[in-house]
């Protein structure tokens, strides 16, 4: 068995190395960006969580870095301090780097003269900002002091702040001789996605209003649907918010950069990388360059799998995993990277677990579980509900006897690998457990197991029978019985209208037995809960027992219950009324 260190895993930071294919796309908006005719310019690279977009911001970074007369200043406001002016910090920022480009000693007094202008202005700002926030506001400077820190530098003191002025001095800056060597300034705002909507839009106040000079070009990678609901958000609830928030940012962005989900082969050749990456303990050599290369070359042939033409540095047995996970998780993830990356972390870890346990497992077979634990939540309930029932394998064997059937759960069952029905249903209870489920079944007493599994029938009159004989159980069978219909119900909520009736009668067998029904299908989602199983705990014409009480009055007053479901819980608890 593989050691803990032995599990590959991998970190979820943007990378300067492109295992994803986005070479082309690095190309074009380097090209954007410094591009004569487009000055001033704002490039966006879009996409959703995980896409890539942070990876491109860096790979474009180093691209501009390489060129001695591109100056670049990297930013990511979700790090600015709150109590003061994201605006002031992001322009700061942009000043200070200009500042460490031309060597103090040898820049000419005026050049020196309005960097330190600009720069207090600045300064005075971020001040002003944080002094509002605390208790320094009796130690500001007068109004008049603070409008010149947005004043022309030429004008003198003025009545109140001049977003021109200061957009014109900056603009002197920028194309002042000591800058000649310096083609293009290119701002780099990353992450702007992960800020709060007062930051993304004093970051693109910051932008559009006071660096938008000739000389200057900003990129901003985010995920265009969160920077435009932070937008919107300013504009209200009102139907022309989302209008108004696309309207902006058009007037920020002129090119657009869209990342691409990526298609199967991309994902096969990703995984490949950092399975390869993984074996070599993450080591950068001539190995890994050239797997890179082979899978960019790869990718633009007529093949279907990588494992046509193995590309060159790979282990055959990384070549044939990457084969098996790419059709799982490329569906399974829509094509995004990050949480490709994730679900390999995971799959490492829970192959690792399972091995512990004595479950003989693959990595594909993990991942195939693993897909429909994490992205069909819903199938993944049946097949737990299969597994509590003990009715696993005959579904299953249902399945493969229908070579036409239809559904999710029987197109996964047929995808490969094979896993054998006790590999599912062991591997089921291991993933029920990480979850804090407890199937029952398993923990059931050997004596009630034919009761369980009469009292799960999916046959009405076997159920019906088996329904007859809870009067004469013990109380303490009664309790391992409650406890176990609970959790099938609670995990495949669409069984409520077959199994309410058991529930409640094995309920009403008394206090100990109705506390541990509560205790269990409490945890029911309230959206969930049909009327079927509040007339059953708390049937008409009988008493309702205080735990099931204080469990349909905590429904009731969740506001989350149905309409029918709330006037079925407001009728049993207060019968009268109706």
């Amino acid at each position: 068995m593989p050691t803990l260190s032995d599990i590959p895993l991998f970190d979820d930071n943007p990378t300067t190395t492109d295992r994803l294919g986005f070479a082309t796309l690095v190309d074009l908006t380097v090209e954007a960006l410094t591009r004569p005719d487009l000055d001033p310019v704002c490039v966006g690279v879009t996409g959703p969580w995980g896409s890539g977009k942070s990876s491109i911001a860096q790979q474009v970074t180093d691209a501009l870095r390489s060129q001695a007369d591109v100056l670049v200043v990297y930013v990511e406001p979700w790090g600015f301090d709150p109590n003061t002016d994201p605006k002031a910090h992001l322009i700061g920022d942009v000043l200070n780097a200009i500042s460490e480009r031309v060597s103090q000693a040898q820049s000419d007094t005026t050049f020196k003269e309005k960097l330190k202008d600009l720069l207090s202005r600045v300064r005075w700002a971020r001040a002003a900002q944080l002094a509002a926030t605390t208790a320094l506001t009796a130690h500001l400077p007068s109004i008049e002091k603070l409008a010149e820190l947005f004043g022309s530098s030429n004008d003198g003191l003025v009545s109140e702040p001049s977003i021109d002025g200061f957009r014109d001095d900056f603009e002197e800056l920028v194309n002042h001789t000591q800058l000649s060597r310096v083609r293009r300034v290119v701002v780099v705002v990353d992450d702007l996605d992960r800020c709060l909507s007062g930051t993304v839009i004093a970051v693109l106040e910051a932008i559009k209003l006071f660096l938008s000079v000739p000389k200057m070009a900003f990129l901003v990678a985010a995920d265009e649907t969160a920077v435009r609901n932070a937008i919107a958000a300013r504009y209200g609830s009102g139907p022309g918010a989302a209008y108004l928030a696309e309207r902006y940012l058009d007037k920020i962005v002129q090119i657009p950069v869209r990342v691409p989900v990526l298609d199967q082969l991309a994902i096969e050749a990703f995984i490949l990388q950092l399975l390869t990456l993984s074996r070599r303990n993450g080591e950068l050599d001539d190995t890994d360059r050239a797997l890179r290369e082979s899978c960019d070359a790869l990718r633009h042939e007529p093949i279907s799998t990588l494992a046509d033409q193995a590309p060159e540095g790979a282990e055959p047995s990384d070549v044939e995993l990457a084969r098996r996970l790419a059709p799982l998780l490329h569906v399974g993830l829509d094509g995004n990277p990050r949480r490709v990356k994730r679900f390999l972390n995971e799959m490492s870890q829970r192959e690792h677990l399972a091995r512990s346990k004595g479950l003989d497992v693959d990595q594909a077979a993990v991942a195939k579980l693993m897909v429909l634990e994490q992205v069909h939540a819903n199938e993944f309930g049946t097949l737990l509900g299969w597994v509590r029932s003990d009715v696993l394998e005959a579904r299953l064997a249902s399945i493969e006897e229908d070579e036409d059937a239809a559904g999710t759960l029987p197109q996964w069952h047929r995808m490969s690998p094979n896993i054998d029905a006790d590999t599912i249903r062991r591997y089921v209870l291991l993933a029920a457990s990480l979850q804090g489920e407890v199937v029952a079944v398993h923990a059931l007493p050997e004596h009630l197991r034919k009761k369980a599994s009469d009292l799960m029938s999916s046959n009405e009159s076997r159920r019906n029978r088996a329904q007859r004989g809870i009067d004469s159980l013990p109380v303490e069978d009664a309790v391992h019985l409650g406890r176990y219909v609970a959790q099938a119900i609670r995990s495949q909520p669409n069984l409520q209208p077959d199994y309410a009736e058991t529930l409640g009668r094995l309920a009403h067998k008394g206090e100990l037995v109705a506390d541990t029904v509560a205790a269990e299908i409490a945890r029911l989602p309230a959206d969930k809960v049909d009327p079927v199983l509040l007339y059953a705990l708390a049937p008409p014409r009988s008493p309702i027992l205080s735990s099931i009480r204080s469990m349909i009055e905590e429904w009731r007053d969740s506001g989350q219950l149905s309409a029918q479901s709330q006037k079925a819980a407001q009728q049993r608890l207060n019968p009268t009324e109706g």
